[in-house]
């Protein structure tokens, strides 16, 4: 059977918006555990330090080529951290489709140019990563210490380590949930600094060391 063609003309495709941060990454991955005969695949470019991440920990993240498939088969597109209609890149033809089912994860505002899912889980959180954890806590399913890590960078990033004034009560229990999978602080650490210039992190190491004074 070709990889790319799901069994019974059934092909599910799991996307977030153009410009991949980690918090569309970890949605990304964490509805894959979910829908698990799903391909994931970007809409467009990646971001520096989430591009980074998947070259280290490609084992984690099976990412399927836009050219390989065929949009014209999808039956079932999983949206995560967007409904904008404008920011999912090529997949925005699929939305002509007659037969086609969308599924929508996301925390953002709504818009004028939103997408219509036939399953709409928005939340008022501080990560769309948030949304799909409660999810999978829900249904019990396992969490790798690695998969955590990705999880709590998406939180980590979007509600500015939790600092945001977004960020809610269920993005502080999803750390903490995420603490007990075995979260790598190292390697959190790392990525959440990747983005920084040298001025900055020069700055942020004077901060800290007069922390300590």
């Amino acid at each position: 059977m070709n990889k790319f063609k799901k069994e019974g003309n059934q092909l599910e495709v799991i996307i977030s918006h153009q410009s991949t941060d980690f918090d569309s990454l970890a949605a990304m991955v964490a509805a894959k555990k979910i829908y698990k005969d799903a391909l994931l695949v970007f809409t467009g470019a990646v971001e520096r330090n989430v591009k980074k991440f998947i070259s280290i920990y490609g084992e984690l993240i099976e990412i399927t080529p836009f050219k390989k498939i065929k949009i014209e088969e999808i039956t079932k597109l999983i949206i995560v951290d967007t409904r904008i209609k404008r920011r999912i890149g090529p997949f925005a033809n699929v939305l002509k489709k007659r037969d086609l089912e969308i599924h929508i994860y996301d925390h953002h505002p709504s818009t004028a140019d939103d997408i219509k899912g036939d399953l709409n889980a928005i939340e008022e959180v501080g990560a769309t990563t948030t949304i799909i954890l409660k999810k999978l806590k829900e249904m019990n399913l396992e969490i790798s210490p690695i998969e955590a890590t990705l999880f709590a960078l998406g939180i980590y990033e979007d509600t500015g380590s939790l600092t945001f004034s977004t960020t809610t009560i269920d993005d502080i229990n999803s750390i903490s949930y995420l603490f007990d999978k075995g979260i790598k602080l190292k390697v959190v650490a790392n990525f959440m600094n990747i983005g920084l210039s040298l001025a900055q992190k020069k700055l942020l190491n004077q901060l800290l060391l007069s922390s300590k004074e």
